[in-house]
């Protein structure tokens, strides 16, 4: 036994006996067990852990003319791509900025910014401005990039190589998933230093027209499309990163792009689609969605309509990913925007910089409140829906065993993102979070319960601590005094009515509609909502009761997959197919203890983002949490990623034929590549 084992051993064995010395203890640990075997073997584990997949989905292969004609037109299109000029032109040239030295790019950004900069001089000499010239940013930054250059000239280094040896290239590498000893085979050096004066007067004229700033950021688009072409996983971890920083339309772009790219990969057979049955219940989803549209009593609903419905395509391209490397970049991309977000909403609120409203609070009941933070999403509630979104993920690393990023900056995150969540003070986001936090107790150990008890039973004890607003916020939910609680019951109410008039059709996507049919239906004093202020009434009232069924069905495959997979992991009977940690954790414990932490981490890994998707579920109850886009595109991003994890995680437990071979070493067992 090593030295690791037998501390461990030491430390579990002290709390096992003092459970089982204690009477109370013992028959509380009873309890538990009691509990747990209820849930798992009663009727929510059969309605939930009952998932079956019999894995066929991705073997199957179209039959038949069409089969045929598919097959045929799947490679001719290949063959055009990979014979096609254009494509292997722009191939060639992206690969050869790898291999040019750095003193390439500097001869470029020297003559960029140099010839950018006489251009604004002689402008501004013929415009009678040049006293203003110097306090111009467009000036600023022709300078700053001849300054940036200036290092550039003195390397020797090749681009490639740079980016394989330097700490911030290794960060970029393993953003983007590139191998450090494939960029150094090669070897060769390209770029000429002609060539790179002439493009950079080239792209120097186009200042004449544009900002600097602007022809600066259109060729870092054109390097970032490459590298999404290349690897559509690049813009699908983009828009967990950036959706809480970039306008709708925008994403929407980004999404669109990112899926076609995708679907060149799916064509030339470099990605794997598996059309499960969450699948389809998604696509027929998204059907409803583009008949809420067409079906509708505003003609202004096919817009919102088609909108979501490409957002609703960011699922696809989540629940997809055929790597769980990428799975977890996602995540962490996930938590470490929402953090930078929450800081923004913390220094926001506090000093009062961008929007920080009252005019989601009752100053009467509540005049302690000052302001409620909004951030990047305008409405407090969005921001503590899209919150309550990312972080289970955080906490999931938290508890985890080393994916994603390390505990203490997890905990930091995790402490960040639920400050800004107070400021919010959104009550629904609240609940929703608290009663997330329990299920992932519950998933993460039976003895959880314990501390489920203990944090209840601190209740009163804590109140005494929290600050008076934060007390009185939550013991006010319910209380029709508040003006807030009163607007949702009656707003509710009337959209109940609208509901049973239009049960089967739904009065169509979008706020015009609504405008046009809410005044009918609307009690005095509440003429002016923009929703329901209910996720499964707005479903319902928009696209109709079917399409609220295909939800909930979706809703149903998502959790019993991911509760069925989870289940199957706790037992000790289940094998893997390998290990989610590197060699040197072998030398930290036995065989047998990093088959159990795998299992954990699996677990934890399900659950981050399916406590998340919950919690929004939760709060859906009394709020409309698809109101804003950008955090329709995440709930579906997240589903998406809940679905690739517990695809991953069935992947990884080993079959019965399988089984009966011996586990692969760690070297191989390490995240499997597709």
């Amino acid at each position: 036994m090593t030295r690791h084992e037998q501390k461990s051993n030491n430390g579990t064995g002290f709390f096992r006996r003092l459970v089982q010395n204690s009477v109370i203890l013992s028959l509380f640990d009873r309890f538990t067990d009691w509990l747990r075997h209820l849930v798992k073997d009663g009727l929510f584990g059969f309605l939930f852990s009952g998932f079956r997949d019999d894995g066929q989905t991705a073997k199957r292969q179209p039959r038949g003319k069409i089969g045929t004609w598919f097959a045929k037109f799947r490679t001719a299109l290949c063959k055009r791509i990979e014979t096609s000029m254009v494509i292997n032109a722009v191939t060639s040239f992206f690969e050869s900025l790898l291999y040019c030295k750095l003193k390439t790019f500097a001869i470029f950004l020297t003559s960029f910014g140099g010839y950018s900069a006489v251009f604004m001089i002689i402008t501004s000499l013929r415009n009678g401005t040049i006293s203003q010239l110097f306090s111009d940013f467009s000036f600023i930054v022709c300078i700053a990039v001849m300054v940036i250059s200036v290092p550039l000239a003195f390397s020797g280094k090749t681009l490639a190589t740079s980016l394989a040896t330097t700490y911030t290239g290794g960060i970029i590498l393993k953003i983007t998933g590139y191998d450090e000893e494939n960029l150094l085979k090669s070897g060769r050096v390209a770029g000429k230093s002609l060539v790179a004066m002439i493009l950079g007067l080239l792209c120097a004229l186009a200042t004449l027209k544009f900002s600097p700033v602007y022809v600066l950021g259109a060729l870092a688009v054109l390097v970032y499309a490459y590298l999404v072409l290349v690897r559509p996983e690049i813009g699908i971890l983009s828009l967990f990163v950036f959706m809480p920083w970039l306008p709708t339309m925008v994403l929407a772009g980004l999404l669109i792009y990112t899926f076609l790219c995708y679907l060149i990969k799916l064509l030339r057979g470099k990605r794997v689609f598996r059309f499960d049955k969450i699948d389809v219940a998604v696509a027929a989803f998204l059907v409803m969605t583009v008949f809420g549209g067409l079906i509708s009593l505003s003609s202004e609903s096919l817009k919102p309509a088609l909108l979501m419905a490409a957002l609703l395509l960011s699922y696809f391209l989540a629940a997809h990913l055929s790597k769980r490397e990428w799975m977890v970049k996602c995540g962490t991309g996930a938590v470490l925007s929402a953090t930078v977000n929450s800081i923004y909403g913390i220094i926001a609120n506090y000093l009062g910089i961008g929007y920080s409203s009252k005019a989601w609070i009752d100053s009467e009941m509540f005049d302690n409140i000052s302001g409620r933070a909004v951030s990047t999403l305008e409405n407090p509630n969005m921001l503590g829906e899209y919150l309550i979104l990312i972080i289970p993920v955080a906490l999931v690393m938290i508890l985890g065993r080393g994916e994603g990023m390390r505990r203490l900056y997890a905990f930091i995150c995790a402490a960040v993102m639920t400050a800004c969540l107070v400021l919010t003070w959104s009550r629904g986001a609240w609940v929703a979070l608290l009663a997330a936090v329990v299920i992932l107790l519950l998933i993460w150990h039976r003895r959880s319960v314990w501390l489920i008890i203990a944090g209840i039973l601190s209740i009163p004890l804590a109140m005494t601590f929290l600050p008076s607003s934060i007390v009185s916020r939550f013991t006010s939910i319910g209380n029709m005094a508040d003006s807030s609680t009163s607007y949702r019951v009656y707003t509710w109410q009337a959209a109940v009515k609208m509901i049973k008039a239009n049960l089967f059709s739904g009065i169509g996507i979008g706020e015009a509609s609504w405008r046009r049919m809410y005044p009918l239906y609307s009690y005095m004093g509440v003429e002016a909502a923009p929703h329901s202020h209910n996720l499964f009434f707005q479903i319902t009232l928009e696209m109709g009761i079917f399409a609220l069924i295909i939800f909930l069905v979706v809703l149903f495959l998502m959790m019993a997959s991911s509760f069925t997979t989870m289940r199957n992991l706790s037992s000790d009977s289940v094998s893997l197919n390998g290990y989610l940690y590197s060699p040197s954790y072998a030398k930290h414990g036995s065989e047998s203890d990093m088959m159990k932490n795998t299992k954990t981490q699996i677990k934890l890994s399900i659950a981050g983002p399916l406590c998340g998707v919950i919690a929004v579920l939760i709060q859906g109850l009394t709020d409309y949490s698809w109101y804003n886009y950008r955090l329709y595109l995440m709930f579906w991003l997240m589903v998406g990623l809940t679905v690739a994890y517990a695809r991953s995680g069935r992947e990884m437990i080993r079959t019965y034929e399988s089984a009966k071979a011996p586990v692969p070493d760690v070297k191989a067992a390490e995240v499997p590549a597709s």
